[in-house]
């Protein structure tokens, strides 16, 4: 049997300090000293690290109600495509009966109006809610 293909890489490493020690694992994931990286973690201490090109990443969080949540959600992703916005990241779960949560984690360009692109989402007919997190560098704090 031939050598499968390999999607990921992965490196078991420890957290110093607040500070997580990549090593050479940032260069061969071609994350270059001192360029900025997304951090997602969830309650589970399940980290995703994601290297961005740019000091800001917008996060929208989307509330979706079950009843029309399939045709809503690819209305969004039409708009967000059609609009050609950088999508670093997204997720989704439902974890109630009723409502599904999304986040789309994005590296906008000034050109982008990610509020915009907010108030469209919400105005969708099964949006519950819709929420924006700007998430800058604050590199003196780990």
């Amino acid at each position: 049997m031939g050598r499968l293909k390999t999607l990921t890489k992965g490196r078991l490493t420890e957290v110093r300090d607040g500070h997580l020690l990549l090593g050479s694992f940032a260069s061969d994931m071609d994350i270059d000293d001192g360029s900025s990286v997304l951090v997602i973690g969830t309650k589970s201490r399940f980290l995703r690290v994601i290297g961005v090109d740019r000091d800001l990443v917008v996060l929208i969080r989307v509330s979706f109600s079950l009843e029309g949540f399939t045709e809503s959600a690819k209305e969004v992703f039409s708009e967000i495509k059609s609009r050609s916005i950088a999508m670093v990241h997204s997720t989704g779960f439902c974890p109630f009966e009723d409502s599904c949560v999304w986040e789309g984690y994005f590296s906008p360009e000034p050109k982008d109006n990610i509020e915009e692109l907010a108030r469209w989402i919400e105005k969708r007919p099964s949006v519950l809610g819709v929420e924006i997190e700007r998430l800058t560098g604050d590199f003196g704090e780990a």
